[in-house]
């Protein structure tokens, strides 16, 4: 019975391929370990081809199964190349059938972990040094041997360019020199780096040759160097080749651009994540090289979470050694080192920062305040909100009374107040509060109110959802509630929110379900509201709009794109890692209480020593509702603040807690009431006085001494002393 209904199962699949169609049975029929057995009396080059086939003719299951004892074969990357590529024929549809099996949901991991084989593979072989040399070799061969090898060399990329630039260092055969030319002006962009570096060591007729080759590559990546090379101390050859090099590249050379000009830029660019400057985009290192005349080209590897950090620190260098004045380069190295320290993986050592040297604060706050500034206005410029708080803390350590004029404009911590995070927005007004600036500026009246709001608020999460599904919003909402948002009414189109986000202070996360192209307009728009253009983007988009749009916002750290169909488990995970990268991980309970004392420390602090700048009056309703809604040491702060504030609702809050409150805590609250009635007399209702009355003759110890110190600083009448006089007998 067994067999006849695997016999009719398989009955649609291919007869000619009897034993793959037989094992493809098996496969899909038997216990997974029988099913190994099975695989492994099929050769590779079988299964293979059983796994193109079945894709192409929509046979899922059979092609799940046949997908699957490939990957059970665990065969070497270079290994798996060498079984697609030995027919031209299987080649190509190999090609097309990772095509096709990404239309299948059960097939589309699979595919994935198929084709990421064969692609490592392929890189793998093609960087191989003895491959290399072997394809160099072939340059000078057969013509079809030589379109092949130059194609293999150009997949190889950078790593082809140090044996390359070998051949023309050596000049003993000329016509493989020419072909290797030829084969760097096609590797492209992927030359310009190893090339550029080399060309600053390289003896004077290479420089010229190198030249030659920048120029005809023809990317701005090269211009720094050549800059370097126009105005160093070569000969007029070497000069007059790098000169015509930048005028293939930008049409002109213009010698009023200095070459540290050129490098600050480069370091902009790295800065800036650039697609241009990212060789091997997905994979998990970039390559950083160096020249030495007597090695020769020497890459590193750097991890691609911190190679274009570890780059633009590298390009600011080289353009503070040319000019030690450039005060932009000296802001993109801080940035740059701090944005390394944000984004090193744990455990990593850097090879070309190393664990030795001070930490990126350290220097932030050596180089002073003007310079934090910069490093804060490029944070904030960008939206890059871990950088933006590493920059206000390095300038709370050393800005002085002035902290808002350093710069024109009112300075960057004034600009922060205005930021769409609400912890840029705490740290900034925290640091303007402990600088208590002499004169006032313009925003000085959102400080107070946002230290006040931190006390209540500061672990607080909000979250929009945006679907055309109503199902679709109930299932995401459910899902953000369950991890700790606060989601926003969900709806169908952003701009219905508007009222809602208008009255918060900032929106901490978007999570769209749309069509690829209303999932486009909704990131650009919120990119452009200057009040969510920090907001991380967690965008589902159906299957083929999100592969066109992976590669687009891979590098951006506040955009992620999904699948439709992706599990509940991993958009909670995948929208964790989401919101960690774009502003630190979400404040513990531990953190919210150490920012509320922060914020209190400094409001007390300005309540006492006065302010030309805030009036601490203006947290009073915040901090009214906090007095209900904390407890213990927050509690008692926010009490402290409240007694220095010179409004009866103040003392009356504080008089009303101090009712509600009991043992030790009602103790704190009463003394905090008579401090407030000392300081601004007695504004409390006539309730409270009949409390205060009935409650000292009933209180004993310090609750007692407490409520008398009340009595007495709000000044009771003759007959009120009277009363508790004959109310003790």
């Amino acid at each position: 019975m067994v067999e006849k209904t695997i016999e009719d199962r398989c009955r649609r699949g291919r007869f000619a391929h009897g034993l793959g169609l037989a094992l493809a049975c098996l496969l899909a029929w038997m216990p997974a370990g029988v099913a190994s057995a099975q695989a492994e009396s099929v050769s590779p080059e079988e299964l293979v081809e059983d796994w193109t086939h079945y894709v192409l003719t929509a046979n899922v299951d059979v092609a799940e199964a046949f997908g699957r004892a490939i990957l059970e074969l665990e065969l070497d990357p270079i290994e798996f190349v060498a079984v697609v590529e030995d027919s031209p024929r299987l080649e190509t549809r190999f090609a097309d059938a990772y095509q096709r099996a990404t239309r299948y949901i059960e097939l589309r991991d699979l595919a994935a972990e198929i084709n990421n084989l064969y692609e490592e593979g392929r890189r793998a072989r093609a960087r191989d040094p003895r491959e290399i040399g072997r394809n160099i070799e072939e340059l000078v061969g057969p013509r079809r041997g030589q379109l092949l090898a130059t194609r293999r060399l150009v997949e190889a990329g950078e790593y082809s360019v140090p044996y390359l630039l070998e051949v023309l260092l050596d000049g003993g055969d000329q016509v493989l020199a020419f072909e290797a030319r030829g084969v760097l002006v096609d590797l492209g962009a992927q030359a310009v780096r190893p090339l550029s570096e080399a060309i600053l060591g390289v003896r004077p007729e290479t420089q010229i040759s190198l030249a030659r080759v920048l120029g005809q590559i023809g990317n701005d990546g090269a211009l720094p160097y050549l800059y370097e090379v126009a105005t160093g101390s070569g000969g007029n050859d070497v000069r007059d080749a790098a000169r015509d090099a930048i005028e293939q590249i930008e049409r002109s050379y213009d010698p009023s651009i200095s070459a540290a000009e050129r490098y600050e830029r480069l370091a902009e660019t790295y800065l800036a994540e650039s697609r241009s400057v990212t060789s091997f985009p997905g994979e998990s290192h970039q390559l950083a090289w160096s020249f030495d005349p007597r090695t020769g080209l020497e890459p590193t590897a750097v991890r691609s979470e911190v190679y274009h950090e570890t780059m633009a620190m590298e390009a600011a260098k080289r353009a503070l050694s040319l000019d030690g004045l450039r005060s932009e380069a000296l802001s993109i190295w801080v940035a740059a080192d701090f944005a390394r320290e944000i984004e090193t993986p744990s455990g990593y050592e850097n090879p070309l920062v190393g664990d030795d040297r001070p930490n990126a604060m350290f220097h932030a706050v050596a180089f002073g305040p003007e310079n934090a500034q910069r490093v804060l206005l490029r944070a904030l410029d960008s939206f890059d909100t871990p950088l933006a708080r590493r920059a206000i803390d390095a300038l709370s350590r050393v800005a002085g009374r002035n902290a808002v004029g350093d710069l024109p404009g009112g300075g960057a911590l004034v600009d922060a107040l205005l930021y769409p995070d609400r912890r840029v927005q705490f740290d900034a007004s925290l640091a303007l509060a402990k600088a208590n600036p002499t004169r006032y500026f313009p925003g000085a009246e959102r400080v107070v109110p946002i230290l006040a709001n931190a006390v209540r608020d500061a672990d607080a999460r909000y979250a929009v959802v945006v679907s055309r599904d109503a199902e679709r919003r109930q299932t995401m909402a459910t899902l953000l509630e369950g991890v700790g948002y606060t989601v926003l009414t969900p709806v169908a189109r952003l701009r219905d929110l508007e009222q809602e986000i208008a009255q918060l202070s900032g929106v901490d996360l978007i999570v769209s379900d749309l069509s690829g192209d209303a999932s486009i307009e909704l990131i650009e728009n919120t990119r452009n509201d200057r009040r969510l253009a920090a907001t991380p983007i967690f965008a589902v988009m159906p299957a083929s709009a999100a592969s066109a749009n992976r590669v687009r916002f891979q590098a951006d750290r506040l955009t992620r794109v999904a699948r439709q169909g992706v599990s509940s488990e991993q958009a909670a995970t995948a929208i964790a890692q989401l919101v960690e990268r774009a502003g630190g991980a979400p404040v513990s309970a531990d953190e919210a209480e150490r920012s509320a004392l922060d914020a209190l420390d400094a409001l007390l602090a300005l309540a006492r020593g006065g302010s030309e700048s805030f009036d601490v009056g203006d947290a009073t309703s915040s901090l009214v509702l906090a007095l209900e809604e904390t407890d213990g040491d927050v509690r008692v702060a926010v009490a402290d603040v409240l007694s220095h504030i010179d409004q009866g609702r103040a003392q009356i809050a504080l008089m009303d807690a101090a009712i509600d409150a009991f043992d030790q805590e009602r103790v704190e609250l009463l003394r905090r009431v008579a401090r407030s009635a000392r300081r601004h007399g007695n504004l409390l209702e006539p309730r409270h006085e009949s409390w205060l009355l009935e409650e000292v003759t009933l209180a004993f110890g310090e609750e007692a001494e407490a409520t008398a110190e009340v009595l007495g600083a709000i000044g009771l009448s003759s007959d009120s002393l009277r009363m508790i006089i004959l109310g003790e007998e």
